[in-house]
């Protein structure tokens, strides 16, 4: 039996101007995610602008995770309910333990 151990590092960003990412996950040299967590129940536009423009023309990954049940997309940002990023980010299926 072989098994693969992922290494992940979890930390947080924030610029001078007070502009910050609540979590960056890097796995590895070759992939870095920006997520945003909120409790609200519906998807704040202009905080995932600012999330947008974070990550700019970079292959940096985005995600905004709230309690809002509707998928959305803005610009490179994927906005969606924090169960379902939770899976997404982690590649996680549904059903599995």
């Amino acid at each position: 039996m072989r098994t693969l151990r992922r290494i992940i590092l979890f930390s947080y960003f924030s610029t001078k101007e007070g502009a910050e990412v609540d979590l960056v996950l890097t796995r590895g040299k070759r992939e870095t995610i920006f997520i945003e967590i909120k409790s609200a129940s519906k998807v704040d536009e202009g905080e995932v602008k600012k999330l947008a423009a974070l990550t700019g023309d970079t292959k940096i990954k985005a995600y905004y995770l709230s309690r809002d049940p509707v998928a959305q997309k803005f610009q490179n940002v994927q906005c969606l309910l924090w169960s379902e990023g939770i899976e997404d980010i982690f590649e996680i299926e549904q059903g599995q333990s």
